[in-house]
């Protein structure tokens, strides 16, 4: 059984721009060896994801990119409040 060509897609988080196309790679078989450029738009911890399908099957990866401290800056959406076990909590709406 031989291996079949891949193709690979990037994306990113919001605050993390891409200075490339986000359309499907095609990769040859073998070893490849992609260069993306990528702009943090603010300090913080964001992430490349990479998807990768082959023979019908998709994988996904996420490169962690800091940018100045590498701290996650989370948008105060509301008040803290106290978990059971006394944790300052935020809730955030999923996106």
């Amino acid at each position: 059984m031989t291996d079949a060509a891949a193709n690979v897609r990037f994306t990113s988080d919001a605050g993390l721009k891409m200075l490339a196309s986000q359309a499907l790679v095609p990769l040859p078989m073998g070893s490849s060896e992609l260069d993306i450029q990528v702009v943090p738009e603010a300090d913080g911890l964001f992430y490349l994801n990479v998807f990768t399908t082959q023979n019908g099957a998709t994988s996904a990866i996420s490169i962690p990119i800091a940018a100045g401290s590498g701290k996650p800056k989370l948008d105060a959406m509301g008040e803290a409040k106290p978990s059971a076990a006394g944790e300052k909590i935020i809730s955030m709406p999923v996106r």
